[in-house]
Parts: structure tokens; sequence; C-alpha cells
């Protein structure tokens, strides 16, 4: 089929461009799932809305990813027409909108929704809180943060009591107010630079409705930015427990190998990267005690590309794991960067490599 300016569909599980012109594929399929990736595309989804209003009750699932905006379209003007269009997509049940170019759109969509049960967004705006508040039956929020002022993360929310609400993943700020009311036990934080306040968010999370039990800690600098003795602290009762870093930080793998290969030149900058990562560990190791559920613990970035093999008989890691399975004697598993090690039997100390 030919393309037409990048918007594609979703058909029975295959991917399908759509051509702007008689098919004979009932409209209810072929406009299930709609994703966009241009502005040319999403004009010529939105005359189609407003050519055939049975698009409007077709449409399950809707994707918008414009990285740049194009300038051939009038702005000011046309973007508004087309949230107008968008607006009257009334059985959406799962929104996902990423791109620099897609930003303005949320602020024309509030309330368009009613249906709405999955929202994934790419970025966060001083939109996004009115958005997600518009839509008091959603199940599902993924927002990822994005370059917003240190003082716009220490925000106060009004908490949002949604409870239809199952799955959280978010900036620390918007998590807490999610969480109060709702019924999600799974939590993704995006915890906010050095100077955020991380107190009013752990109290929100442990006065949930049902306990969390499954917290995932994604960091947005250092390894040492999240308060892991304060989620010991107020939430003793996890199942699973993660840690990353965001990509993009200046500790990732490819930070670490970079500044590993620097080491004889600029030895001062492998030993920040190394001290940051140690007083993780530290907090860490003494936290882990608290916890009296505790069956599986990730780093998921932990800064090695060792194979298995080389990891079985690191001796750092072979530490760790005995001085975490003490400390836990909940713990069933244990996983450094996608390598996975189980306890060998219930009551015993020793860990085996999952392969």
């Amino acid at each position: 089929m030919m393309s037409s300016g990048g918007l594609s569909l979703s058909l029975d599980g295959f991917a399908h461009e759509l051509v702007f012109h008689d098919i004979d594929i009932p409209v209810s399929l072929m406009y299930k799932s709609v994703d966009i990736r241009s502005t040319r595309a999403l004009a010529k989804f939105c005359q189609s809305i407003d050519e055939n209003p049975d698009v409007c009750a077709a449409v399950k699932r809707l994707i918008i990813n414009i990285p740049i905006w194009n300038e051939d379209l009038d702005e000011n003007v046309k973007i508004r027409s087309l949230a107008q269009s968008l607006s009257r997509l009334s059985s959406l049940e799962k929104f996902e909108i990423r791109g620099s170019g897609s930003m303005t759109l949320l602020a024309l969509l509030t309330e368009a929704f009613p249906d709405l049960r999955s929202f994934i967004s790419g970025f966060t705006t001083r939109d996004t809180e009115p958005f997600i508040r518009a839509h008091r039956r959603l199940e599902r929020v993924h927002v990822q943060p994005a370059e917003l002022p240190g003082d716009f993360f220490n925000k106060d929310l009004r908490p949002f009591h949604f409870e239809s609400l199952r799955y959280i993943s978010g900036p620390a700020f918007l998590a807490g107010a999610l969480i109060v009311g709702s019924r999600a036990r799974s939590l993704a934080v995006y915890w906010g630079p050095p100077d955020y306040h991380h107190k009013p968010t752990l109290q929100c999370i442990a006065r949930s409705t049902l306990p969390v039990e499954n917290l995932s800690n994604i960091m947005s600098g250092h390894w040492n930015d999240i308060p892991v003795k304060e989620i010991a602290k107020r939430l003793p009762r996890l199942r699973t427990l993660g840690f990353r870093i965001c990509k993009g930080s200046n500790v990732d793998d490819q930070s670490w190998h970079a500044a590993r290969k620097a080491s004889e030149s600029m030895p001062h900058k492998m030993m920040k990267i190394t001290n940051r990562l140690q007083a993780f560990i530290q907090d860490l190791t003494a936290a882990l005690i608290r916890f009296q559920r505790l069956e599986t613990l990730s780093l998921v970035d932990f800064p090695d590309k060792a194979g298995p093999v080389e990891r079985a008989s690191n001796q750092e890691e072979l530490r760790l794991r005995h001085s975490w399975g003490s400390a836990c004697p909940s713990l069933k598993e244990i996983t450094f960067s996608g390598t996975r090690y189980g306890r060998s039997r219930v009551g015993e100390n020793l860990w085996d490599l999952c392969i």
C-alpha cells in the first residue's frame, strides 16, 4: 500500500498504512488503533474524523508522536481545529502522546475522552496535571519526566482520588498525588533533582488505600539521589524493589565506561562516580533489614556489561548477594543489570545464577 504522510493503523495485529480513499474494510476495524507520526498525518486523520462520524466511535487507541511541528501549518489557528476534531473520539480508551511537536495539543484536549483508561506521555508539562485530572476513569498512567525547573518538582498537588487507578508511573510529585485514593499496588517513581523534597511523596505512598507491593525507582541524576532509607522506613512491606538510572544521567553505562577508559588521565572522574555508587550501596545494605516481605531486588542499570559467567565470579557482587541475603531473609531473587540470581534454598544464603 502507498504511504500516506506517516499515518499507520493497526488491523488485527498487523500494521497497515492508510490511503484516504474508498476501502472495503469496516471502519470499526480500520480505525481501531491509529499511530500518527507527522503533522500532515494528523491533519489528514482529523479530516477523516470530520467527514465520517463513524470514525469517532471506532478509534480505541491513539498514538501521536510528532517530533517537530510542521511550520507549513498555522500553529495558532490550525492546532485548535485539530484538537477539536480529536476531542470527538468519544470511545478512545488508550492515548499515548510523545514528541516535542505534540506538547501544545495536550493543553487543548482537557476533558476530551470520557472513556479513557490508559494515558502514556513522553513528557511532563504544566498541562499534564489538568489533563489527567479531567479523566477520572483512568486505570494506568505513565508519564515521563521532562526538563522542568526544580521548584516545579516540589509543587504540592492536590490528591487525585482516582479509585479506578491500578498502575502509576511518573515524576515523584505527580505519583504521590495520584496514589492517594487509588487502588494501585505497583508504582514507578522518577525522583527529581537532588533538592527534591522526598518525604511528602513517600508519606502519600505510605498512606495509599492498598499497600504498595511493587516499587520501581528511577533516578534522574545520581545513584545516591534516591531516599533508600526513607523508603525502607515508610514502606517495609514491599515485595518487589527496583532501581535504575534514567537514560541520559551522568552515571549510566556509557558514562561509566567512558570514565573507566579515561581513569588513567582523570582518576578523579572515575572516583566521583564510584563514590556515588558506593554511597548508594551502603544505604541500601543498611536499609534492607527493615523489609519484612521483600522477595525481589533489582539494580537494572548496574554499571557493568560483563557476561553471566564473568558476573558469577565477580567478588563484589558475590559479597553483596551474601550481605543482602543475610540482611533480608525473605529475599528470593537479586538482579544486576539483567543478570538474575536466585536463592538456592529457603533459609540458606547461597545464590545460583539464573540462566
